[in-house]
């Protein structure tokens, strides 16, 4: 879904830290973000790099990145790691693809067949790998967003995706 898409970006560019101390539930930083993204267009965000090696708006590390280009070759992706997560279109290309493979994947995977895949869970595989995703919805069933196997970081990501969801900018 487009909003999924949007609301990832804004997730990815709002900071945790500046996000803890907002008084409106990140609704100012958020139209930051958006105000950022509208008046530098394609520069923005461009070079921005995590510790991890995530590039670009869409924060793609190298190793999902070329998983994409493998995945989906006839997609057209920039075969560049760098180059690929500079240029907004391609990114917003992998982010889509991305989503693709992975709401499969969980579809196929998850035995918890009362249990819908969410948005949540696609922000979750986004950021920590769909495995722990599938491990822990298979376990917690529909509390699957407490459990313990998942990274601080993507603890913490699954409370940011919400809060931008719950802004409806979208």
């Amino acid at each position: 879904p487009r909003d999924l898409v949007q609301n990832i970006i804004l997730t990815e560019q709002v900071d945790p830290g500046w996000l803890t101390l907002s008084e409106d539930g990140g609704r100012a930083l958020a139209e930051r973000t958006l105000a950022i993204i509208g008046a530098n267009r394609e520069w923005a965000y461009r070079y921005i790099n995590s510790r991890a090696g995530a590039r670009g708006l869409a924060q793609f590390i190298e190793p999902t990145y070329f998983g994409m280009i493998d995945y989906y070759p006839d997609a057209g992706l920039i075969k560049d790691h760098q180059l690929g997560m500079t240029d907004h279109t391609n990114a917003f290309k992998a982010i889509i693809l991305f989503f693709d493979l992975h709401d499969a994947e969980l579809q196929s995977k998850i035995r918890r067949t009362e249990i819908p895949i969410s948005k949540a869970m696609l922000a979750a595989a986004y950021n920590g790998g769909p495995n722990r995703v599938i491990q822990s919805v298979n376990k917690y069933g529909a509390d699957w967003e407490r459990s313990d196997l998942f990274h601080d970081e993507t603890s913490t990501y699954i409370k940011k995706y919400h809060l931008m969801e719950a802004l409806k900018i979208f």
